[in-house]
Order: structure tokens, then sequence, then C-alpha cells
């Protein structure tokens, strides 16, 4: 059975990888997406509200950004920010860029 750092990391792994996917437009939801966020809620370090707004935010149109560019920026910005939260009250250094394949 995987520890918990191992399930932690593959979690976040797979949160961030769904970033990456959202860089070019919304990202179709999986098992593993939502494997990932009930996780980090069962871990204390994400509430169930932050999960929602993820999986909201992963295919979220924004179809009153002016530009697509605009609404792909708008989309990474708010994963993004979930991501470092994240990272943060797990007491983790986010990976950079480089690392997370960015």
């Amino acid at each position: 059975m995987p520890s918990r750092d191992r399930l932690t990391s593959l979690a976040l792994r797979t949160l961030e990888d769904a970033l990456a996917q959202a860089a070019s437009g919304p990202v179709e939801r999986t098992w593993g997406h939502r494997l990932a966020l009930g996780w980090l809620s069962h871990l204390g370090a994400a509430t169930d509200g932050q999960c929602a707004n993820f999986w909201k935010v992963l295919v979220e149109e924004y179809v009153w950004a002016c530009t697509e560019e605009y609404s792909r920026d708008m989309r990474t910005t708010i994963l993004s920010g979930c991501l470092d939260h994240w990272y943060l009250e797990l007491g983790l250094e986010r990976p950079c860029l480089v690392q997370r394949g960015g």
C-alpha cells in the first residue's frame, strides 16, 4: 500500500498535470482529478469549497473574457493559486516550472 506521502505526491502531480492542460483550454475532468481533490480534502489541506472551485474551473470557458488567451490566463491563474495554497498548507515546496514540466 502506498504511503501517505506517496499518495499526496501523486495527487499533487495529477493536479499539476491538469493545470498544464488548462493552458490549452478547458480540461476534460477525470476520476484521477476527483480522487486527487478528495485526498487533499481528506488531509485537510483543501476545503470542500476549494476542491469544488478547482473542479469547476477545469472546464470553465470564461465566455465573457475578451480573448481566448485571457480566458486561458484566468483558468490557469485560479488553478495555480489553488495549488500554491495546498502546497503551503501541506508544508511542501512547490516544484519549479521545469520540474513540473511547464
